[in-house]
């Protein structure tokens, strides 16, 4: 639940999902707004010389100042506004199901990749013990073919034996690194290191 909370906030899918709710969100009010009057004020100063608001005119410097104010309703414009707010609204509702989806999704990625770590810290201390068995084994068969109680061939198979537990070491330390990767990638750290 940890992991799936880190990734709830870090996963860059989740947090574009989100700017992109909230982007919808405020393109369905802009678009209820139209469907209401508007009221335009308008106000203006003019200094000049001569002052052409002015009668009679003078070369003297003089201030005027004027205000208006309109106001504009059209149906057209508020049947085009229901519309794109209809279709925001629609829009947002399936940027939510997209964002539940992907939720549902990393709920099952992050616990696949914990999963997959766990086995890959056992198949690590496995390969680790089978290792120490082989070496052991290599060391005991050296020690009988000097006291002549085995043969060369003996000898060969404790050393391949050796090999392929240090492969298996080898592919165990490879597969931790690889569960570890794909874990910081489920959980978000990958995209959290790389926008710090």
């Amino acid at each position: 639940e940890e992991a799936l909370e880190r990734a709830l906030q870090q996963r860059p899918e989740i947090l574009a999902l989100r700017v992109a709710s909230e982007a919808q969100r405020l393109a369905a009010r802009a678009a209820a707004g139209g469907r209401y009057p508007q009221i335009i004020a308008q106000g203006n100063v003019e200094y000049s010389n001569p002052n052409p608001l002015i009668f009679p005119q003078q070369q003297v410097f003089r201030s005027s100042w004027d205000v208006s104010a309109v106001i504009r309703w059209s149906p057209d414009e508020t049947v085009a506004s229901q519309r794109k707010m209809e279709t925001a609204l629609a829009e947002l509702r399936r940027i939510e199901a997209d964002e539940t989806a992907l939720r549902d999704a990393l709920r099952v990625e992050v616990a696949q990749a914990h999963r997959a770590f766990e086995a890959a810290k056992v198949a690590l201390e496995a390969a680790r013990v089978g290792l120490e068995a082989a070496e052991e084994s290599y060391r005991v068969r050296v020690m009988q073919l000097e006291a002549g109680a085995a043969v060369t061939r003996d000898l060969i198979d404790a050393e391949s034996d050796l090999t392929r537990a240090r492969l298996e070491m080898v592919g165990a330390v490879i597969g931790i690194r690889q569960a570890r990767v794909a874990l910081d990638y489920a959980t978000g750290e990958y995209a959290a290191r790389a926008s710090r």
